[in-house]
């Protein structure tokens, strides 16, 4: 496999860019420091952890535009796929491994659905602070799901003097977007608020609109340090309009009136105590609701089986209650042990009609849990953070997930050394236990399970401005629930698969306002065991499915007085996928391509009556107007434009 034609020189251009401009700063340092919560689930410096973090910050959500999904795509490690355009179905791999092994954090609170599906297609950026990837198994601290990776939303937190957003923009595909945004904050009380609406009629000539409406909300309250309250809300409807199947618009014939409207309800109440300096109580509530509501009305030509209709809601109640001691110290040791409790609830409530005939899943599980870590550093120097969870689910019984994170640094040096084991499992899904329809479930399913290890280092150059790593990873899962077809059960622990690769960042802040960040991941895949089960998705000795081997970024910004701008370049190379526009389907390969996006602003010259900033905005996606698929038969959008008014109101001119 191979780069696509430009991708080849992406790690010079990286490196010709980021040692010219270093060599020209003369600017304060950068120290590429940060405080990381969701490794640890305390605040750790990020130079203590011994698993890579990657932490997509203001600057980057903005370049992003408005959907997830393209944030995440720069994140070395990750593999962001969708199905189509905008809105359209939307997977992620974490380092080759299932899309399913990724847990998704809002405010601490899971939104997966059970068995760890997840949909990035319709979540937006809005009213969000940072987002916080971490790759590798997390289970030791998170449980099921937190197989590849974890990624945390957290919602901005209410600072200072009020201020308020304004945002108006339109553009290609005849799309609107609004949005409006209002925080205030002060020494015992912040709050924020957002409220976004997105209207386009994507890229598709045929049944390709997509609506969306968003809310979110956080407040915070303490009372001096020993209490901390916060309350966060996220709330979305959306209607995704789509004329594919699983060939893809370019050989399906378009479906004229089916779609999907989906509901998400997230609450995250949280409460933090210090009973005394060295002990610490924290309570994570939380409350995930989606309803999927899918219909496809019987098209005379289209649809050949009938209609087909269901409404799935799919709720989640969760507590977590953490206790954090210490730090303890003894000579040059300091020791900060955590134990925590977990309870949540998962249930189903599913019915569908297909060709009148009606099924019903409507089946629940608990899962209870406990775990430990141990936050131990030497010197400042030597950081050992070892842990490990005990969990017993309702459904496949009991399990430990265990974790051993290092990290070493050299002051003099500007290093840090790195390592890490850790084991992750994922629960099945309510559908490979209880079946449904035709499909007969399994009761005596386990978990599929992860053991991975990764070694790494991170190097600080030319007075801490230029931030160069590399990491080594290596995962072996196990006991990967395949279908299989006969008198059933349909579903078994008997599986196999095992990726390894490499990831190398590289970033600076060179002064004059610049910022460079480039990434590549190479990333081998293997179906080590395929349990005897035909089917050309799961061949063993041969590649899995839309993991690209080869894959880099490199992204040049720049933020002055008045201008802001980002220039993202996303390349990927050649990846493996199913042709299923014919019968039998056929393994293909699917080529390469190089993507680039561009963001500016530029605030008005002019003031406007109590207006602080009025900001021109433009976006423009697929600037070179790549022609590509992310997954067979499924067209991309070509180079497409949206800008607008940003007026921002309050704070400080």
């Amino acid at each position: 496999m191979k780069l696509p034609r430009k991708g080849k020189w992406i790690l010079a251009l990286m490196a010709v860019s980021v040692i010219s401009l270093a060599q020209r700063g003369e600017s304060q340092e950068t120290t590429f420091r940060a405080l990381v919560v969701t490794a640890t689930r305390t605040p750790e410096p990020q130079e203590r952890l011994g698993t890579p973090v990657t932490i997509l910050t203001q600057e980057d959500l903005r370049a992003a535009g408005v959907d997830l999904r393209d944030a995440l795509r720069t994140v070395p490690g990750l593999a962001v796929v969708g199905q189509g355009g905008r809105s359209a179905t939307t997977s992620i791999f974490s380092r080759g491994g299932e899309s399913n092994f990724n847990l998704i954090l809002i405010d601490g609170v899971k939104v997966n659905s059970a068995g760890g599906d997840f949909d990035f297609g319709d979540l937006t950026l809005d009213n969000i602070e940072r987002i916080e990837i971490l790759r590798g198994p997390q289970s030791a601290l998170y449980g099921s799901e937190a197989v590849a990776s974890v990624i945390q939303i957290i919602t901005k937190k209410g600072q200072g003097a009020p201020t308020a957003d304004l945002d108006f923009q339109g553009g290609s595909f005849a799309t609107l977007e609004e949005r409006a945004s209002f925080q205030f904050g002060r020494d015992d009380f912040g709050f924020s608020v957002g409220v976004s609406r997105i209207d386009t009629d994507g890229h598709l000539a045929v049944n390709n609109e997509f609506r969306n409406t968003i809310v979110s909300s956080r407040a915070d309250y303490s009372m001096g340090n020993w209490l901390q309250t916060q309350l966060s809300l996220r709330y979305s409807d959306s209607r995704n309009h789509f004329p594919t199947g699983s060939a893809g618009d370019r050989f399906d014939t378009p479906d004229p009136n089916q779609f999907l409207d989906r509901k998400r309800l997230v609450l995250s109440p949280r409460i933090e105590a210090q009973a005394f300096p060295w002990w610490n109580h924290v309570l994570q509530l939380g409350y995930s609701h989606e309803n999927r509501f899918f219909d496809d009305p019987a098209d005379a030509g289209v649809d050949f089986f009938g209609a087909f209709q269901s409404d799935t809601d799919e709720d989640r109640i969760s507590a977590d209650y953490l206790w954090h001691f210490g730090p303890w110290a003894a000579m040059e040791l300091n020791a900060r042990p955590t134990f925590g409790f977990a309870a949540e609830e998962e249930s189903i409530d599913r019915t569908s009609i297909s060709a009148g005939t009606q099924t019903i899943l409507d089946v629940s599980r608990t899962n209870y849990a406990f775990f430990t870590q141990l936050q131990l550093s030497f010197q400042d120097r030597l950081f050992f953070t070892p842990g490990f969870r005990f969990d017993d689910n309702g459904n496949f019984g009991t399990a430990v997930s265990p974790k051993f994170p290092l990290a070493y640094l050299i002051p003099t040096w500007g290093t840090k050394l790195r390592g890490s084991y850790a084991e992750g499992i994922k629960a099945p899904t309510f559908i490979e236990v209880f079946g449904i329809s035709t499909l007969i479930g399994n009761r005596n399913l386990g978990p599929e399970e992860a053991r991975s290890w990764e070694i790494g280092f991170d190097q600080d150059l030319w007075k801490n401005r230029v931030h160069f790593g590399f990491t080594y990873f290596h995962n072996r899962f196990k006991n990967l629930i395949a279908f299989v077809s006969g008198p059933g059960p349909n579903f078994l622990n008997i599986q196999e698969a095992e990726t390894k690769g490499a990831e190398i960042t590289l970033s600076a802040s060179p002064g004059f306002g610049f910022t460079l960040r480039g990434s590549y991941t190479l990333t081998d895949t293997e179906v080590v065991d395929n349990g005897g089960v035909g089917g050309l998705s799961f061949i063993e000795g041969q590649e899995l499915l839309r993991r690209a081997k080869h894959r880099g970024s490199f992204q040049a910004g720049y933020q002055g007085k008045h201008l802001q701008g980002m220039l993202t370049l996303l390349v990927v190379g050649d990846a493996s996928d199913l042709n299923f526009s014919q019968f039998p389907s056929r393994r293909i390969t699917l080529g390469g391509y190089e993507h680039v996006d561009l963001y500016l602003s530029y605030p008005l010259p002019w003031k406007l009556p109590g207006v602080r900033t009025a900001r021109l905005q433009v976006q423009v996606k697929n600037l070179l107007d790549e022609n590509y698929e992310e997954v067979f038969g499924f067209s991309t959008p070509g180079v497409s434009a949206i800008g607008g008014l940003k007026l921002e109101f309050g704070g400080s001119s």
